[in-house]
C-alpha cells in the first residue's frame, strides 16, 4: 500500500488537545484509539490554508507564512537543524501572501499584488541559497497556481495560464529549437480559463464552459482517453499539446494528488481518475494492474452535494454543503482518521463523525485537516518520532482527530 504523500494545501499548529468523543463512520473513537495513525478547491482570500508534503506551509489571514516539518532542501524555507522541526517558525520575507502550495521539495505562494514566490529545489532556481523565497521573474497579475514536480501552473486575472520551472513532459508547451531560456512560458489556451491544477507530472485547465483540458505527462491515464495511453506504457510520453480530457462538464475546480485527480461540478458532483490503487478515487477496484487505473472519469456515488474537495498522495478528502467531512483511499499512516488497516485501501467514502462545523478541508502527504468555522483547526494522520506537527506529545503512529492551537499567537 502507498503512503499518504500529497500536494496540496493543510491547516497546522503546534499544541494539541484531543477533540472529545470524535469517531470516525467505522465506529472507532478517538478516545479509544490514540494508537496507529495538495491539492485542493481553492481557498478564500483571508482564510487560513496550508500545503504540505513532509514539510508544511500554514497561510494566516494577515498574509504571513508559517513553516514546519523537514527541511526539504530548503522546501520549509530554511537548511538549519534539526533536519525535522515539529515547530512553526514564520517566513520573514512573505507577508501578504494569499495562496500557498508545496509538493515534495519545493514550495510556492501567490502574493497580494499577483507576483509569485518560490522556493526549494526549482531548475530556474541557480543561485543559492534555495531556501529564500523568490519572485519568479516577469511572472505577474496571477490569481492562482498550481504546484508539481519541478514546475508551476499559474492562471492569470485575464484568464490565460503560464508554466514556470522545467519543460520536460511538454509541460510549457512545444517550444521553437533553440529558443531562449526563460523563467516561464505562456500556453495556447486562450483567456477563457478560470482554474489550473498539477499532479506530479501533468497540468490542468478549467475552462468557463467547465470542460477540462490538460498536458505533460499521460503516465496513469491523467490525460484520459484520448491521450490513447495504456497500462502497459511505462514511459511519460511527453504531450506538449493541451488536449480535452473526456467524460467531464460543468467543472469548477480539481483537486490533484500523486497520480489521481478530482473535479467537483457546479451542480457538487464529484469526478475522478487517474490511480485507483488504495480506493482514492472513490469507486469499486478493479482486479489487475490494468484496473487500478481509470481513464475516462468516473462519478463517485457515495457523496452528498459536494463544495469542497482535496486529494492527497493516495487519500482524498471531500465536505459537504453541511459541513460533514468524508475520506476515503489509503490509510496506511491513519489518513482516514482511524487506527484500523483497510486491505487495499478504502474506495467507500466514509464520514469523520463528530467533528465540529468544518469550512474547509486540506490533504498533505501523511496527514489530513479541516478548517473549523470557528477558524480553529483540527487534524490527523501520522505522527514523528521527534515530534509531531500536529503538536502531540506521544509517541504513537497515529494522531487522531485533534483541535490544534496557533503558533503565531503565542
Amino acid at each position: 500500500m502507498t503512503t499518504c504523500r500529497s500536494v496540496f494545501f493543510l491547516l497546522i499548529v503546534s499544541a494539541v488537545c484531543q477533540i472529545p468523543g470524535v469517531r470516525s463512520a467505522c465506529g472507532q473513537s478517538s478516545q479509544e484509539n490514540t494508537a496507529g495513525s495538495s491539492g485542493s478547491t481553492p481557498t478564500k482570500e483571508g482564510q487560513q490554508a496550508l500545503a504540505a508534503t513532509s514539510h508544511v506551509l500554514w497561510l494566516k489571514p494577515d498574509g504571513s507564512v508559517w513553516a514546519a516539518g523537514e527541511q526539504n532542501d530548503g522546501a520549509r524555507g530554511d537548511l538549519k537543524e534539526p533536519e525535522y522541526r515539529p515547530t512553526f517558525l514564520r517566513l520573514q520575507k512573505l507577508s501578504s501572501i494569499v495562496q500557498i502550495t508545496a509538493r515534495d521539495n519545493a514550495s510556492a505562494a501567490l502574493d497580494k499584488d499577483g507576483s509569485v514566490w518560490v522556493w526549494g529545489m526549482f531548475d530556474f532556481l541557480n543561485e543559492e541559497p534555495r531556501e529564500n523565497p523568490k519572485q519568479v521573474p516577469g511572472l505577474q497579475n496571477v490569481r492562482r497556481i498550481a504546484l508539481g514536480s519541478d514546475f508551476l501552473v499559474a492562471l492569470r486575472h485575464d484568464g490565460s495560464i503560464a508554466v514556470a520551472g522545467t519543460d520536460h513532459n511538454g509541460l510549457r508547451g512545444k517550444q521553437p529549437e533553440n529558443a531562449a531560456r526563460s523563467p516561464f512560458s505562456n500556453m495556447p489556451l486562450g483567456n477563457d480559463n478560470v482554474a489550473v491544477g498539477a499532479t506530479l507530472d501533468t497540468a490542468f485547465a478549467v475552462k468557463k464552459d467547465g470542460s477540462v483540458w490538460g498536458w505533460g505527462s499521460k503516465l496513469g491515464a491523467l490525460l484520459g482517453r484520448t491521450s490513447n495511453w495504456s497500462f502497459l506504457d511505462r514511459e511519460k510520453d511527453p504531450t506538449p499539446v493541451p488536449i480535452k480530457v473526456a467524460g467531464l462538464a460543468d467543472v469548477v475546480s480539481l483537486a490533484c494528488g500523486h497520480r489521481h485527480v478530482l473535479a467537483l461540478t457546479r451542480k457538487g458532483d464529484v469526478y475522478s481518475w487517474g490511480d485507483n490503487e488504495d480506493g482514492q478515487l472513490g469507486v469499486q477496484q478493479r482486479e489487475g494492474f490494468a484496473g487500478t487505473f481509470y481513464q475516462y472519469p468516473e462519478k463517485i456515488w457515495g457523496l452528498p452535494k459536494t463544495v469542497r474537495v482535496s486529494a492527497g498522495y493516495d487519500f482524498s478528502m471531500a465536505m459537504d454543503e453541511h459541513g460533514k467531512v468524508r475520506v476515503f483511499g489509503s490509510n496506511t499512516y491513519g489518513c482516514l482518521g482511524v487506527d484500523e488497516e483497510f486491505e487495499a485501501g478504502r474506495a467507500l467514502p466514509m464520514e469523520v463523525e463528530g467533528l465540529p462545523p468544518v469550512a474547509d478541508v486540506f490533504a498533505g502527504d501523511y496527514q489530513a485537516f479541516v478548517l473549523l468555522k470557528d477558524n480553529r483547526i483540527a487534524g490527523w494522520g501520522m505522527n514523528h518520532e521527534q515530534g509531531s506537527v500536529l503538536g502531540t506529545k506521544t509517541r504513537t503512529p497515529f494522531v487522531p482527530p485533534s483541535i490544534m492551537s496557533d503558533p503565531a499567537s503565542k
